[in-house]
């Protein structure tokens, strides 16, 4: 029986609560560096885990998830739901998600779990046989990622990435790609300083536009999360970047530590169409996170501790996650963006609807947003060229 609509927000909004936090422990994290995190993925695949998860492992992973009042059957429904419109294409958006599981050197995978896996996810258990070569195993694994990525992301489990203690594979992947509702000009692409901070800049290139009349953007000026905040609409307007630019050239880790799903939301929600000068940077690049660290740190720890790990609505016998990796792309030009990863609040409004200027030229957050379901899939932030 599919879920109200009343508890499909509820549910989405715990995981968009987890996407913020996440980011924000990914920042810390990573100082002065450029990231870009899938939280969605991230969420996606500490779903699958919690699904097969037993005693404080399963308590954990809720608590991190912001899914502690709600019960099991609610979850699966949703996330049945939401594995539905993450099959997403329109015009020349995309959108999608794919989660896997590969049990290897003859790990048995129960019914039960796997049962929930093809009704729930829409994903088999690919089984290699007690006998799978691992070899076999990697390959076919990075086959499936670079498909639903569009082979921007390869090779995700490397050369020896899978030996003989490697009991379960699993994996997530999400790709967008979307092109601007109202694409830039590469003649009017332009090259001025970045600042990295009040008294260092280095020179970049920027895609730049005045937008008016029928083009008018969302924009608005947020004074609790110190920023001017811009919406670039897709070709699916369901879909758009939203870049949170810091009134300060350094104040972008204030604006960090105050940032929240709910300031967001409702500063978003307070967003206007107006006329806008916009510069932002043309800017494309790929990385790789380590998440067990940054999990440890928002309170996930038995699942990656060998002797408190408790997977038992999922396999027999002992098992242990050794790394939680995740990959991730992103490219935004003139035309749109290319994205992919395997895994009270006080506007000031303006007195009159002056033509605004959005000038990202100093270290800005960005985000992937639906707006139908007011949810980030992906989060980064540009602090340098």
């Amino acid at each position: 029986m599919a879920c109200s609509k009343r508890e499909f927000f509820r549910y989405l909004r715990s995981l968009s609560k987890f996407s913020i936090d996440f980011y924000k422990s990914a920042a810390e994290s990573e100082k002065n560096k450029n990231i870009f995190v899938s939280a969605a993925g991230i969420s996606n695949i500490l779903s699958v885990i919690l699904t097969g998860a037993a005693g404080n492992t399963k308590k954990e992973i809720k608590e991190c998830l912001k899914l502690d009042d709600i019960d099991e059957n609610t979850m699966l429904e949703e996330i049945e739901e939401i594995t539905e419109f993450l099959s997403h294409e329109y015009g020349n958006t995309i959108l999608k998600m794919i989660s896997m599981i590969c049990p290897a050197n003859g790990t048995i995978i129960k019914d039960e779990f796997s049962d929930k896996m093809v009704k729930y996810y829409k994903t088999d258990i690919k089984s290699f046989g007690v006998n799978g070569g691992l070899e076999e195993i990697r390959q076919y694994t990075n086959s499936v990622v670079e498909k639903c990525t569009n082979d921007k992301i390869k090779n995700v489990i490397g050369e020896g990435g899978i030996d003989s203690s490697t009991s379960l594979i699993v994996v997530s992947a999400c790709y967008f790609k979307g092109n601007w509702m109202s694409p830039f000009d590469k003649n009017f692409t332009i090259k001025r300083p970045f600042y990295t901070d009040k008294y260092h800049s280095t020179d970049t290139f920027y895609m730049s536009k005045f937008f008016k009349k029928y083009d008018k953007l969302n924009y608005t000026n947020s004074m609790i999360l110190k920023s001017r905040l811009l919406s670039m609409d897709y070709d699916d307007r369901n879909f758009s970047m939203i870049f949170i630019l810091p009134y300060e050239n350094d104040g972008l880790e204030e604006v960090e530590k105050c940032l929240s799903y709910e300031k967001l939301k409702s500063t978003v929600d307070y967003m206007e169409r107006r006329e806008v000068d916009v510069m932002i940077p043309v800017f494309k690049f790929d990385s790789s996170l380590d998440t067990v660290e940054i999990l440890k740190k928002m309170g996930i720890t038995d699942l990656f501790d060998p002797k408190k790990i408790d997977l038992s609505n999922m396999c027999d016998g002992e098992v242990a996650i050794k790394k939680m990796v995740q990959t991730t792309f992103i490219d935004v030009n003139e035309e749109g963006t290319e994205a992919a990863s395997a895994t009270s609040v006080f506007i000031e409004r303006q007195s009159r609807m002056s033509p605004a200027s959005f000038h990202a030229d100093h270290p800005f957050i960005y985000m992937i947003w639906d707006y139908d379901r007011s949810t980030p899939y992906f989060i980064g932030r540009y602090v340098k060229p």
